[in-house]
């Protein structure tokens, strides 16, 4: 823990207190009032290493949160907040650990090396195996002194290796805690870790919101319902059932897509279903038991994956535990279920630990073994009775450890290969991925410092876009990064289109999305450019002029048929940047495995681009154009606002770093 002071100055007579929301990088959101001392309100805390986030409540009216800094996050998720950045980096010549952040199992005996470098004159990076033989490190991406180094090695049957840096008399080894010796001795070979089999990859997902999707025929009419087409509201319901999703497969397969992801199902209070009623049952208002199995089996049929959404932090009151307590109070056996202050317990009060500050939704007490037991075997029913194939794990970074960990192991004890993905604001797949068991999180990292910052707010420029996505690429383990859900939108933010409203610079990122490493999700209705402001993110599909040979549909299409055709690629290949110009708003993105590349070439300029192909040809061997147009057999045109994605064979002796200055000196 780190002790960080936040000092406001209000500036108003009629502020005579302030409660600060503090929402730590690890563990559940907690409230703490500010001294007062003349015009400033200040607070000691003692947060976690990290990304914490905080609001403020003005004299004690804790109904509305009050920020005044501009933050990325502002008016974007369901309680405004302003980033906190607490984090502690080793600064050092050359970044490395013997951690799954930097070496990694790809496949067979495939493994991947990343390291960091902060000095210009470091230009080479060498590993040495227990031979003593040596492989080179190669560039994936430079920016101002920082040098981003990957190597792709077979291991076969080695024990240890070595890495040095620099050279002549420059060349150092480097050994444990990023400490570096110039001296060789046996202290600078590091043990290879034990590489366990990991969860298949799933191609690109699509998020479904069941109440807004899709009301079949078969929904039982409710005056209650909402109007179709009209402003989402939270306790209401538009009808959209598990019956109007089966209808709709048939459009979604058609897109490329691999896998489902449904916002909770369960019988809850409100149409988002974060507050369970039961974990057991289907909501009724979605259907039966028998329509989701007819659902499951739909989409199994189709070679399809099914993620449902599970919330076991919280629940509704209106589940059975709490409301034994709110009828039997100090009696109920279920009273250590949750998180009581006093006696009695009383909704309107708040007197017990309950979500972010919502009444609705009692936090459990997961030091109470019957809690867990409930929980997980609550998670197990869905696997067993209908062979799912994944969770997303709600706020799992507001949950203890132990629990996540005891969670984890049991669902994976039942089906080995279940994805598990933890909702996480605070770009951490440390404790999630690393301590727990888990797969990967929900992105929201890369979400704030690239698709916001650059295309939203245009405040970074086209270099820094590419170093941030270098930055959060080697932040994180290969196998958390292509297993977490990289996104533009979901159910709490703003449609990315909404915020945008141009279509060019929307396919751009649309292509970004799919370009890089991670599992990509689409929010249903983003292939369709349906609009929905943060209030109305939620809102009901528009399956008006649905029509799979629109030019968004088309363009979608056409990369994730690219994704699936060399996905070998996009699971197991490296990413790297060979050439980024700010003036010529033009961005070349390569992912590689093995002998084969997929090179996107992005224009963000107003103005269209000829590029001279033989220079793939010279670095990388005869390029095929997979989408885009040629001008003849040497060129290819990239339309202004517009991509090309080229398709490279090369020898496994192909000198990457040549290769990356070649295409820098044509373009």
């Amino acid at each position: 823990m780190i002790k960080e002071v936040i000092i406001h100055r209000e500036g108003r007579e009629d502020i005579h207190c302030i409660t600060i929301g503090i929402f730590p990088a690890k563990g559940r959101y907690y409230r703490k009032e500010m001294l007062k001392k003349n015009d400033f309100f200040i607070v000691e805390l003692d947060l976690p290493i990290g990304i914490s986030y905080y609001h403020l409540y003005l004299n004690d009216d804790f109904t509305i949160e009050y920020v005044d800094i501009n933050t990325p996050l502002v008016g974007q998720d369901l309680k405004s907040r302003v980033p906190i950045i607490v984090k502690s980096e080793i600064f050092t010549h050359l970044y490395f650990n013997n951690t799954p952040r930097f070496i990694s199992y790809i496949k067979d005996d495939l493994v991947e090396f990343k390291a960091i470098s902060y000095y210009s004159w470091i230009n080479e990076v060498k590993l040495v195996n227990d031979k003593f033989q040596e492989f080179e490190f190669h560039i994936c991406f430079e920016y101002r002194n920082i040098k981003f180094w990957n190597l792709r090695y077979k291991i076969r049957d080695q024990k240890k290796f070595a890495i040095k840096f620099g050279a002549g008399e420059r060349e150092y080894w480097l050994l444990d805690k990023n400490k570096a010796s110039k001296d060789y001795n046996e202290d600078v070979f590091f043990i290879f870790p034990k590489f366990n089999s990991e969860t298949p990859f799933l191609g690109v997902g699509y998020q479904i919101f069941p109440d807004a999707f899709w009301k079949s025929k078969n929904q039982i009419s409710n005056p209650s319902f909402q109007e179709w087409g009209s402003l989402h509201q939270t306790y209401t319901w538009y009808g959209g059932d598990i019956s109007g999703i089966i209808e709709k497969i048939p459009l979604i397969i058609k897109l490329g897509i691999k896998f489902i992801y449904l916002n909770p199902i369960f019988h809850a209070k409100s149409a988002h279903r974060y507050d369970t009623i039961d974990y057991r049952v289907v909501d009724p208002v979605l259907g039966s038991h028998a329509d989701f199995k007819r659902l499951v089996e739909k989409i199994h049929t189709e070679g399809l994956k099914i993620i449902l959404d599970i919330s076991i932090n919280h629940c509704s009151v209106d589940l059975f535990a709490f409301q034994d307590i709110l009828n039997f109070q100090e009696k109920s056996k279920y009273r250590d279920w949750f998180i009581i202050e006093k006696f009695p317990v009383l909704i309107d009060e708040k007197n017990y630990s309950c979500w972010h500050g919502y009444k609705e939704l009692p936090q459990f007490n997961f030091n109470n073994i019957e809690v867990q037991k409930y929980l997980i075997e609550s998670a197990i029913f869905w696997i067993t009775s209908y062979d799912i194939d994944g969770w997303r794990i709600d706020v799992s970074s507001e949950m203890p450890d132990f629990f996540v960990s005891k969670f984890v192991n049991a669902v994976k004890d039942i089906k080995k290969d279940i994805l598990l993905i933890g909702e996480n604001l605070h770009d951490d797949t440390e404790d999630f991925v690393n301590k727990v068991g888990g797969d990967g999180i929900t992105a929201y990292g890369l979400y704030i410092d690239v698709f916001k910052l650059f295309f939203i707010e245009k405040r970074i420029t086209l270099v820094e876009l590419a170093n941030k996505l270098m930055e959060y690429n080697y932040s994180h383990s290969f196998w958390a990064i292509q297993h977490s859900w990289n996104f533009l939108s979901n159910h709490d933010l703003p449609r990315f289109y909404y915020e945008l409203k141009n279509r060019k610079d929307y396919l751009l990122a649309l292509c970004l999305l799919l370009a890089i490493p991670g599992t990509p999700v689409l929010y249903y209705g983003e292939e369709h450019l349906l609009l929905g402001e943060m209030e109305d993110n939620r809102c009901s599909m528009d399956w008006n002029g649905y029509d799979l040979d629109s030019e968004v549909i088309k363009f979608l299409k056409k990369i994730v048929e690219i994704r699936n055709q060399f996905k070998e690629v996009f699971d197991y290949g490296n990413i790297e940047i060979p050439y980024v110009d700010n003036s010529k708003k033009l961005l070349i993105i390569t992912r590689k495995f093995n002998t084969n590349i997929v090179c996107f070439v992005m224009n963000f300029s107003e103005e269209k681009i000829i590029m001279n192909t033989d220079v793939f040809i010279y670095s990388y061997g005869k390029p095929e154009v997979l989408m885009g147009m040629r001008t003849d057999e040497e060129n290819v045109e990239i339309l202004e606002k517009n991509i090309t994605i080229i398709q490279l064979d090369i020898s496994e002796t192909n000198d990457s770093q040549k290769a990356r200055k070649q295409i820098q000196s044509v373009v």
